[in-house]
């Protein structure tokens, strides 16, 4: 997706001249603290990609208003995932 790639972006700039510029991905987990790195105007990553998106496609709030209302994740759901992600790995190691 190409928001992704955006987060990336901003991510190895960020992180030039230091071991983590220039990554080729980063952990998911990076992405529930998007919205907490801001510029000096206050802007979000997010909000700045978010304001990207929409520029190079006018139909990208409702494309994501529709990807927010088919993924409702639940506290559970994330327990359940961690469970199974836990014996997975147990099995391979």
């Amino acid at each position: 997706m190409k928001m992704l790639s955006y987060f990336l972006a901003i991510g190895n700039v960020l992180n030039g001249g230091t071991n983590k510029g220039q990554a080729d991905g980063f952990e998911l987990t990076v992405l529930g603290r998007v919205h907490t790195f801001r510029d000096n105007h206050g802007m979000s990553i997010l909000q700045y990609v978010c304001l990207k998106m929409k520029q190079t496609d006018e139909a990208f709030p409702e494309k994501i208003e529709a990807i927010a209302k088919s993924v409702q994740v639940r506290s559970t759901d994330t327990g359940i995932l961690k469970r199974i992600a836990d014996e997975v790995q147990s099995k391979a190691s």
